[in-house]
This record gives structure tokens, C-alpha cells and sequence, in this order.
């Protein structure tokens, strides 16, 4: 009994809203002046819609303009010609750099000038000094042949020499560099770290 009363209430709402819509179709088709209003509200909805879609599209234009823009200007600044006086400036530089590397005549002369290097700076600093070659590399460009050559030192390095230490690697010396450094501040004041090396061959020169 339940189930067909759900029933009858379910069709006589469908056959209502059935009726609605008929009516309301019916009164449509006969008021022109509904029919009108109708129109207008979606020429409205229409060319709402369609002014934000050009809204968007012009940002998007403007914003594609600018990126146009912004390559034009990256494109003629790697096009522009460096002045004679700027290229001479850097090829005197370059130069005065390269003047300053110590330079060998071989892979293996380098790597033991190297060695030797270091124990000029660290046998005053460090004790308990261990030192290892680690490896050398051979950098070569259109006119120039280097050796890049990488030590491993470890070793007790007093708190009062850790400063001097660094100052052997500071912007100065442009051949040598600390890669990476470890020293521990306490009782042990142990340090380990890696340096490289720069080495031009000698006849280059």
C-alpha cells in the first residue's frame, strides 16, 4: 500500500509539472512582448560572455606581446658588438690571469708541484698531516692546455691557524681554491678539506 501511494504521488507530480510547463509554453508562444524580453536578456547573457572572452584574449595578447617584446630586446643585446676598446680591456685581463697560473710541462709535474705546494702552507699549520692525490684533470681550450688537480688534507689545525689557512686561499690566488671544508671546534680541532689546483702548460707560453 505504501509502495502505490509513493506511486500516485510521483505521477500526479510529473503531471503537474507537465501542465506547468505546457501553460507556461503555451502563454509563451502567445506574448510577443515575453518572447522579446526573452531575446533580450540573452543577447545580454551573450555579449557579457563574449566581452570577458575578449577581455582574457587581450590579456593573453598583451602578455604574448611582452614576451615578444622582452626576446626582441635579449636577441639584439646577444647581437650588439662589443667595442674594440671593452674587447681589449677583457683580452688584457684574460691575459694577466693567465700570466699569473704557475704552469708545467706535464700532467705529472703538475700533480707533484702540487704536492709540494701544499706542504709549503699546511706543515706550519696543521699536525698530524695526511695528504692525498685525489685526481687531475685536463681542461684544454682552442689555444690552452690545464691541469686541474684535486688534494685531499686532513690533519689538527690549531684555532689560532685556522684564519691563516684561509688566507692562503682567498680571492687573491686565483690558482687555488677550497672545494670543501670541514673543521670541528672542539678538543680535537681536526679539519679536513679538498683543493684545487689550476696548472697552465708551460709551453703555452
Amino acid at each position: 500500500m505504501a509502495t502505490r501511494v509513493t506511486f500516485c504521488w510521483r505521477h500526479s507530480s510529473v503531471s503537474e509539472i507537465w501542465k506547468i510547463f505546457n501553460k507556461f509554453n503555451n502563454e509563451f508562444q502567445e506574448n510577443k512582448r515575453l518572447q522579446w524580453m526573452v531575446l533580450a536578456v540573452l543577447v545580454c547573457i551573450y555579449f557579457i560572455t563574449l566581452t570577458g572572452l575578449l577581455d582574457r584574449l587581450a590579456g593573453y595578447s598583451s602578455l604574448a606581446a611582452q614576451n615578444i617584446a622582452m626576446s626582441t630586446r635579449m636577441q639584439n643585446m646577444t647581437t650588439q658588438t662589443i667595442s674594440s676598446k671593452l674587447s681589449d680591456e677583457l683580452r688584457t685581463r684574460a691575459d694577466e690571469k693567465l700570466a699569473a697560473l704557475p704552469r708545467a710541462d706535464s700532467r705529472n709535474i703538475a700533480e707533484a708541484r702540487a704536492l709540494k705546494e701544499f706542504e709549503e702552507i699546511i706543515n706550519p699549520l696543521l699536525t698530524n698531516t695526511r695528504m692525498t692525490l685525489i685526481d687531475s684533470e685536463e681542461i684544454r681550450t682552442d689555444s690552452e692546455t690545464f691541469w686541474q688537480v684535486t688534494i685531499e688534507i686532513s690533519g689538527k689545525l690549531p684555532a689560532s691557524n685556522a684564519i691563516k689557512l684561509l688566507t692562503e686561499f682567498d680571492s687573491s690566488v686565483t690558482h687555488r681554491r677550497i672545494s670543501i671544508f670541514r673543521y670541528r671546534m672542539d678538543s680535537s680541532i681536526y679539519t679536513n678539506f679538498v683543493s684545487k689546483l689550476l696548472f697552465a702548460k708551460i709551453n703555452n707560453a
